[in-house]
């Protein structure tokens, strides 16, 4: 070992390691970034406020925003009144477009150029269109495979086939969008372009990347049958592929409530309906044909049935809603049914409606997200979706909005981040699985502050994880949990490697140092609107131990103190009198023993 390693032990060691690796980086890779998940739009309509009873609550559109961990979140007013089904960012996350199944819309909120009228018929006569688009997972954005401006949004029209909510789709269309065109704003150049005209497809659609590392597959199902159609996107456009009968025989009933979609790996595809059960299937993205079919009959989940699936980055839990229950299954067992943990029961507590457990999305930060049917203002999250049982930490108020929320559906995004099967019959490209590394910490343990878990996120196939702390430790495991002997500022470092070669990542962990020494705090901090009206939002998006927010009228005396969540807090000032505060949040930042000064500033209450 050169003398400079001495002492510094196994992240030295790794670095050499990484060294030896650059040789191999000449070879082609798979493009690193691709962010183009990391902007979700939960929330319906214009920012205003509307009143549940006898209290007033934020509603309106919201922007999640993952390119930092936690997600911020702010308010949003969307273009139109619906809820937005689909959307996609640039490769750096960027926001691109978005769609509410009736138009397409741009990055500025508005109608992008020849984007209105997507899926035409019957909905876009009288109001039907703004009011609700019933293709509960009938749209999704794809990357084209040779631009990086270029996208393509899959999309079911809907007819009225039957009475609310059960409705089919009749023709699978696509529309082709060039994000560059008006100076950015974009244009649909190819908009309605017919896929496939015969009638009666479930409104559900699913996507997963081609074993090639460029492609896309693109999978549908025939309304009440067992059988799938297959279409493959490459270069030159959207093509039919294949149909396939496989699977139970159980009608699929309407489709109206459940979720489709493909595991973190692409292995496994998932197909549920509350009506009969969950639809597993082996899935080859060489090939792109299904096998091995697995069914769980809704009785196993109780009688509410299937509504919402969600697999962990790992490819080995899936989590199963069924709007009043949480279950958890094991993929990798082999009796998958057998292997069912309930992880919760809908609490009941109202806020300002009682929540439920609905549709669930995998998010870049490894946390699994659920919509629920009625208005509430957070959303249910596991926490660590890679951990057996209840060690997952499933928590039914985990992440606070900015406004009202209730659903039926939840974005859908395929995975993005995915590289080739190397050595197979289909890696034909010369691209490579080469590691990104991507990580978050936690603090679960309130009673020992300086205990950081650490969860890496990283994306093409990683097979060993190497951290460095910052304080002279380090681990070889993928999910590692450190104490800290003392507070300090610690920059945190993964190398991440497959055979094609390593990335690495560090970021500084602020523990238990004062405010003035974290300049993450002040960012991570937003007090507004200023000025501001009835309601006052406190976002943030930083791990504080409980944050409070007071505030001062212009003698200096204390009128407001209220507790704080990590997320959105919106808190009612009627009581307030209009006029000039100061505000102050004080809290325990990670790994410290007591309250302090975090952060302070101006309002002006109208």
């Amino acid at each position: 070992m050169p003398d400079a390693c001495k002492g510094i032990g196994l992240f030295c060691k790794m670095k050499n390691i990484a060294l030896l690796l650059l040789f191999m980086l000449w070879l082609p890779a798979v493009s690193a970034a691709q962010k183009n998940d990391y902007i979700w739009l939960p929330g319906k309509g214009k920012v205003k406020e509307v009143a549940f009873g006898d209290t007033t609550y934020p509603w309106g559109g919201i922007r999640m925003d993952f390119n930092t961990f936690p997600p911020t979140t702010k308010r949003h007013s969307f273009a139109l009144i619906m809820y937005v089904q689909s959307m996609i960012s640039d490769k750096n996350g960027n926001l691109e477009a978005y769609t509410n199944g009736c138009h397409i819309i741009n990055k500025n909120d508005e109608i992008m150029d020849n984007g209105s009228t997507i899926n035409p018929g019957p909905f876009h006569s009288g109001q039907s269109c703004n009011i609700y688009y019933p293709a509960y997972q009938g749209t999704i954005f794809l990357t084209d495979p040779g631009s990086d401006s270029l996208y393509y949004l899959f999309h079911l029209g809907m007819e009225f086939s039957d009475t609310f909510p059960y409705f089919a789709g009749q023709k699978f269309y696509y529309s082709k969008i060039n994000a560059a065109a008006n100076a950015g704003l974009g244009k649909v150049t190819d908009k309605n372009h017919l896929l496939y005209p015969n009638g009666g497809m479930a409104p559900y659609v699913s996507a997963v990347k081609h074993a090639n590392g460029r492609d896309w597959w693109v999978v549908t199902t025939k309304q009440f049958t067992d059988r799938y159609y297959t279409f493959l996107l490459d270069p030159s456009g959207p093509k039919y592929m294949h149909q396939q009968v496989i699977g139970d025989s159980l009608s699929r009933g309407s489709q109206c409530c459940g979720q489709t979609g493909f595991s973190p790996n692409g292995e496994k595809h998932f197909n549920a309906s509350n009506e009969t059960g969950i639809q597993l299937l082996d899935f080859d993205r060489c090939t792109g044909l299904f096998s091995n079919p697995v069914f769980i009959d809704s009785s196993a989940v109780g009688k509410f049935g299937p509504a919402g699936v969600s697999i962990s980055q790992n490819s080995q839990f899936m989590y199963v809603s069924t709007s009043k229950f949480v279950y958890q299954f094991d993929l990798t067992a082999p009796d998958i049914e057998g292997s069912k943990v309930l992880l919760d029961s809908v609490d009941y507590v109202a806020a300002p409606e009682v929540g439920t457990f609905l549709d669930a999305m995998l998010a870049p930060d490894g946390k699994i997200y659920m919509v629920s049917l009625n208005y509430i203002q957070d959303m249910p999250i596991v926490q660590f979706p890679e951990r057996k049982g209840k060690a997952c930490k499933l928590e039914q108020h985990g992440f606070k909005l900015p406004a009202l929320y209730g659903n039926d559906f939840i974005f859908n995004f395929p995975r993005f981040r995915m590289g080739p099967v190397d050595g197979s019959a289909c890696d034909t490209l010369g691209l490579d699985n080469m590691p990104l590394a991507k990580f978050r910490w936690d603090f679960e343990d309130t009673l020992s502050p300086l205990q950081v878990t650490f969860t890496e996120v990283c994306d093409y196939e990683p097979t060993n994880w190497v951290w460095s702390f910052g304080d002279g430790s380090g681990s070889t495991e993928r999910y590692p949990i450190h104490t800290y002997s003392t507070p300090g500022i610690y920059e945190v470092c993964l190398i991440t490697s497959n055979v094609n070669g390593s990335d690495t990542l560090c970021r500084t962990l602020y523990l238990g140092v004062s405010s003035t020494q974290n300049p993450t705090l002040q960012a991570g901090i937003q007090v507004m609107p200023n000025p501001f009206q009835t309601n006052l939002g406190v976002a943030i998006s930083i791990q504080l131990m409980r944050p409070r927010l007071s505030l001062y009228n212009i003698w200096g005396q204390m009128v407001l103190n209220v507790p704080l969540e990590l997320g959105f807090n919106d808190i009612n000032t009627a009581d307030l009198a209009q006029g000039m505060y100061l505000w102050r949040i004080d809290a325990t930042v990670p790994g410290g023993v007591q309250e302090e000064y975090i952060s302070s500033g101006k309002l002006i209450k109208m």
